[in-house]
């Protein structure tokens, strides 16, 4: 297993008053099993985390777990989710992860937040 954490900042991202200057903006954590899983979870507390790719849907399907309100997207053998909790702002792509592994993954974050 391989993990790896790096954070992304922006310039001038949204703010007039820090044009040219780099703000903080997202903390990314990337995880990678032996037997091919790949997680990917990039948090925000002010807003969503910033993406590389985007997914258009004007009536997107809202599941719910553990009581809170999670967007999936699924292609293929990948997920994409988003949602807020407890103030962080949550972005998690996964590839290879079955949909059982997913909301295990979801309803473990939402527990540990918690305590």
């Amino acid at each position: 297993m391989s993990m790896a954490f790096y954070s992304l900042a922006t310039k001038g991202y949204k703010d007039s008053e820090q044009n040219g200057e780099y703000r903080l903006h997202d903390y990314v954590f990337d995880c990678q099993s032996d037997d091919g899983v790949q997680v990917t979870i990039a948090l925000c507390n002010f807003e969503a985390p910033i993406r590389d790719c985007f997914i258009q849907d004007e009536n997107p399907e809202v599941s719910n777990v553990n009581g809170t309100p999670v967007t999936i997207y699924g292609y293929d053998s990948m997920y994409m989710v988003n949602f807020s909790y407890e103030g962080i702002n949550y972005d998690i792509e996964t590839k290879n992860m079955g949909l059982n592994q997913l909301q295990e993954l979801l309803e473990n974050i939402m527990s540990r937040v918690k305590d």
